[in-house]
């Protein structure tokens, strides 16, 4: 029944990108960088492999496959609304020092209803980017209707756990700049050394 199932989810993704790509295993908590295949290839070689933490079960990340079309060095964390309203407002109301403290920025009118204006996006919160970003240092961006993506994490730690479903359906990496490294292989000015200085120089910049 388990395979019947897999072959089912397969049949929805439909054939494999023609060439590399970013495979993803959910429930393994596990990233595959697969390099590009010429025909008659029977295994790709040279596969980035890493660690990966995935949704929780209330949030779980969906099965889907699109495009990486950018990555962010030193990203802002646009809060989404249901995270800010759910639980990042509770927390200010109680201490409104919070947002300062973990360098959050309040943009937009609050109203009589802070935390309807949070709800339904007329307010919002963003993080900057710095040490205590939730994103960490990159982002990888690619559009799609769930508004998931691939980022590092400051939470280094959770990578050690065997069970690895901890996020609210984004995917956080355990070696970003590896596979930032991987993705950008084919422009040669974006080296490992361009990649580790974007990210100290602290500027938030998109490539």
């Amino acid at each position: 029944q388990q395979i019947e199932l897999s072959l089912e989810r397969m049949r929805w993704l439909g054939r494999r990108p023609a060439g590399r790509f970013i495979a993803i295993n959910i429930p393994e908590y596990r990233l595959w960088a697969v390099p590009a295949m010429s025909r008659g290839d029977a295994a790709a070689t040279n596969v980035l492999e890493m660690r990966v933490i995935v949704g929780a079960t209330v949030t779980a990340t969906p099965v889907f496959h699109d495009a990486i079309e950018s990555i962010e060095f030193n990203p802002f964390w646009n809060v989404p609304p249901s995270i800010a309203s759910k639980e990042l407002y509770p927390k200010l109301a109680r201490d409104p020092g919070y947002l300062a403290r973990q360098e959050m920025q309040w943009l937009g009118d609050a109203g009589d209803n802070a935390r309807a204006a949070l709800a339904s996006g007329r307010a919002r919160i963003r993080q900057k980017p710095g040490a205590l970003n939730a994103l960490g240092t990159i982002k990888f961006v690619m559009p799609n209707a769930f508004n998931v993506y691939l980022h590092d994490t400051p939470s280094r730690t959770l990578f050690s756990r065997s069970r690895r479903d901890f996020s609210h359906g984004c995917i956080r990496l355990e070696r970003p700049r590896d596979l930032a490294q991987w993705i950008l292989a084919d422009q040669p000015r974006w080296d490992a050394l361009a990649i580790d200085q974007a990210i100290s120089d602290g500027r938030n910049r998109t490539v």
